[in-house]
């Protein structure tokens, strides 16, 4: 007769088998654009603009099956133009808006205008704004989300937001505005939430960036992606370095589209 234990393993093994057969690979595709400065229409200095990115994002989302795409932008939207300065950073995130964005991540300079002009836009962008390690202290002003799952042309997609944690170092009063927290205290608070939803895939935008040599500690990429292997990929920022993709940590892919509207990222 059979031992149990060899029968307990053919039986984990069936159960495997059966998963794996009855498994269904889907196409998803994530677009990711970052630091856009309020680059409506380009200039000298930067010729590409949002106007022409939102065309070729529709390109990218006409080549897909529908409801298999994700639009990500991780902050530095709301300044850098003349148009941008005068809607107080509204009109490239009306843009952003426009163009399909399911997330939206601040970044430092979207707080630049000050901070009621942050809050605003950050109620505009609701209910897409994600960002986990950054709430307002007004009780005017609910909580911002710090993750959201996707169904996504059938995958259960996970997107976590998170924005630079050295806002205090650069902003006066900050603390007295905004409570935040490190992306990487963030992440040990939610992660156990996000896993028990079995998610197929998990996401970090990141207003950060990856850097080898970061004496100040601005950005934690590094430190996550060796913390946190169940994170399959992250979308950086804050830096305005391209990286059309990069193996780091374990586990995790990093991907990083520059500035100004240039490029943008794709994931499939």
């Amino acid at each position: 007769p059979m031992l149990p234990s060899m029968r307990n393993l053919l039986f984990s093994l069936l159960i495997s088998l059966l998963a794996m057969l009855s498994a269904e690979e889907v196409q998803v595709r994530i677009l990711h654009t970052s630091d856009l400065h309020g680059n409506l229409q380009g200039s000298a200095e930067a010729p590409a603009s949002l106007l022409q990115l939102s065309s070729e994002v529709k390109r990218a989302r006409a080549e897909c099956p529908p409801h298999s795409v994700l639009l990500i932008d991780t902050g530095d939207t709301m300044q850098g133009s003349l148009p941008a300065l005068l809607s107080r950073g509204i009109a490239p995130l009306a843009i952003l808006k426009a163009m399909g964005c399911d997330a939206w991540i601040p970044g430092n300079h979207d707080f630049d205008y000050g901070f009621d002009a942050f809050l605003s836009a950050a109620e505009f962008m609701r209910p897409n704004i994600l960002c986990g390690n950054l709430q307002p202290r007004s009780s005017a002003y609910a909580n911002y989300p710090a993750w959201r799952l996707y169904d996504c042309n059938g995958a259960r997609i996970a997107v976590i937001g998170a924005t630079a944690s050295y806002m205090p170092h650069w902003f006066l009063n900050f603390s007295q505005a905004f409570d935040l927290q490190s992306a990487a205290a963030m992440l040990r608070r939610i992660l156990p939430e996000i896993l028990s939803t079995k998610p197929d895939a998990i996401v970090l935008a990141l207003h950060q960036g990856w850097l080898e040599q970061d004496a100040r500690k601005v950005n934690e990429v590094q430190q996550i992606s060796r913390e946190f292997p169940e994170i399959d990929l992250i979308l950086g920022a804050h830096t305005h370095r391209p990286f059309a993709g990069r193996s780091i940590g374990s586990h995790t892919w990093y991907v990083q589209p520059g500035a100004h509207g240039e490029f943008f990222s794709q994931v499939d």
